[in-house]
């Protein structure tokens, strides 16, 4: 079997895309205001997986929380939760996580939206078992000023390529993977270039990417073992609607 190292940006692409697929809406999804619900005040940062929103609340009774989702109009996501200075491992907590009565929770998700039709609120939906049996707490938020210059920010990113991992085999067969992250407002085209330079080859690869998803791109080629081969992205080969790019994470082997 050949060798195959990973970026750790893999996992998170794949929990991205997982996260904007065909799964069913969750139970009472919210669009609209929530009746008695108060907006919580949040965090956002843009990057090129999108904008990043984290808001942090308090119950007043123990609870097990099963499952949080960030919610907005026309899309929704897998979102996490992280009992703050409890002590928990962020990489690996609990499934589902105990909360104590009084501990106050760190809720956050991403939101990937096409520019400019991004949201200005977003709900976070916490399915939570207690005393009371099971039940749906609705977090919305509508902080203007913190989404606003978030989404913003967003909107004036280009489209973002990175390498997400890679392997080989012993006899110099290569597969390398990209995400590409497109805030919009225009679908693109990423193409890779057929290359034979004598010593390394890649097939033609090519995806197209609509506005406000993160799509995957698989390449495949032969050359020396060991990671002495040439990426293919060397020379202009690598583009994004005929714009040369190089990623901006390259660890591929």
């Amino acid at each position: 079997m050949g060798r195959v190292r990973y970026a750790a940006a893999a996992l998170l692409v794949v929990g991205l895309l997982a996260g904007c697929g065909d799964d069913p809406p969750p139970r009472g999804r919210v669009t609209t205001p929530v009746a008695g619900a108060a907006p919580a005040a949040a965090e956002a940062s843009t990057s090129e997986y999108g904008v990043r929103v984290a808001i942090t609340v308090g119950y007043a009774e123990d609870r097990v929380l099963d499952d949080v989702r960030l919610v907005w109009a026309g899309g929704s996501t897998s979102g996490s939760s992280y009992p703050v200075d409890v002590g928990y491992d962020s990489d690996h907590p609990p499934e589902p996580v105990p909360v104590a009565a009084g501990t106050q929770v760190l809720l956050e998700g991403t939101v990937l939206a096409p520019c400019p039709d991004t949201p200005s609120r977003v709900v976070f939906e916490v399915r939570s078992t207690g005393a009371g049996g099971p039940r749906t707490d609705r977090h919305p938020v509508d902080d203007e000023d913190t989404l606003g210059p978030a989404f913003a920010a967003w909107c004036r990113r280009s489209p973002t390529v990175w390498a997400t991992g890679g392997s080989e085999t012993p006899e110099g067969d290569y597969r390398v993977s990209v995400a590409v992250s497109n805030p919009g407002p225009e679908t693109v085209r990423v193409e890779s270039d057929a290359v034979d330079d004598g010593e390394t080859s890649w097939r033609a690869a090519a995806v197209v990417v609509p506005a406000g998803t993160i799509t995957s791109l698989t390449i495949r080629g032969h050359g020396p073992s060991q990671c002495a081969t040439t990426p293919p992205w060397e020379d202009g080969h690598l583009r994004v609607d005929g714009r040369p790019v190089r990623p901006t994470v390259d660890d591929w082997c």
